[in-house]
């Protein structure tokens, strides 16, 4: 049975998904044997933090603002095809921004940040992209 196009649409934004989602997962490995050459400072570490913050946020109101509206359109009409385009557009937004955390880890790590404070942009990446998993709540085709 062949994958309807909508179906195959969420299926290419999960293997997206998988893929920052090992790669975030790797970062978090290979720090483990990395010798930092200097500490981070102070400021450094906040700006950082504040970023990660600010992306996870940003995360959380583009998801409500935009990709709410384009999930009911696809209820509403599954064949819309702007409808399809603009979920495209905010689910990968939004995972793009929550792998940005893991890259914020892993600058912390490779310039001597405290382990507790990378891994801690390590687990919200991971967490912010299981929990963003590309799904779509739609009838099915064999629905009458």
């Amino acid at each position: 049975m062949a994958l309807s196009p909508l179906r195959m649409q969420v299926t290419q934004m999960r293997v997206i998904q998988m893929m920052l989602l090992v790669t975030v997962i790797l970062f978090g490995v290979f720090v483990k044997g990395l010798q930092p050459t200097n500490a981070v400072t102070k400021p450094v570490n906040t700006i950082l933090i504040l970023i990660g913050m600010l992306d996870a946020a940003l995360g959380i109101g583009l998801r409500g603002k935009f990709l709410g509206p384009a999930e009911s359109a696809l209820r509403e009409n599954p064949a819309d095809v702007n409808a399809v385009a603009r979920w495209r557009k905010w689910t990968i937004t939004s995972l793009i921004l929550a792998y940005s955390l893991g890259i914020y880890g892993f600058g912390l790590a490779m310039y001597g940040a405290r382990r507790i404070e990378y891994l801690l942009f390590f687990a919200v990446s991971v967490a912010l992209l299981l929990l963003w998993t590309p799904r779509l709540d739609i009838p099915s085709e064999t629905q009458g």
